[in-house]
């Protein structure tokens, strides 16, 4: 039971990896893989998953904004980037 209930951190290194390495990646994959770190970031606490990486995250985040590939690439980044702020900057 416990693996099944873990099985979410994996899905989510294996996101943030994606996202970190995004030269690799074509748009339509990497709004795929914003869309499953945002279902991830919102259904989840991932504090813990994202200790020391909140920065790296942030600057791949701002890097697909800045890119123009689609308007949902930039959305779907910046709704992750509202996810990873807090935890980057806590109040």
């Amino acid at each position: 039971m416990e693996l099944q209930s873990d099985s979410w951190r994996v899905d989510l290194a294996d996101v943030i990896e994606q996202i970190l390495d995004r030269k690799r990646s074509s748009g339509a994959g990497r709004e795929e893989t914003l869309t499953a770190f945002n279902r991830l970031a919102t259904a989840k606490y991932i504090h813990d998953e994202i200790q020391g990486k909140t920065e790296e995250i942030l600057v791949a985040l701002l890097k697909s904004v800045k890119s123009r590939s689609s308007e949902k690439e930039a959305s779907l980044a910046l709704k992750g980037g509202f996810s990873v702020y807090p935890y980057h900057y806590p109040l």
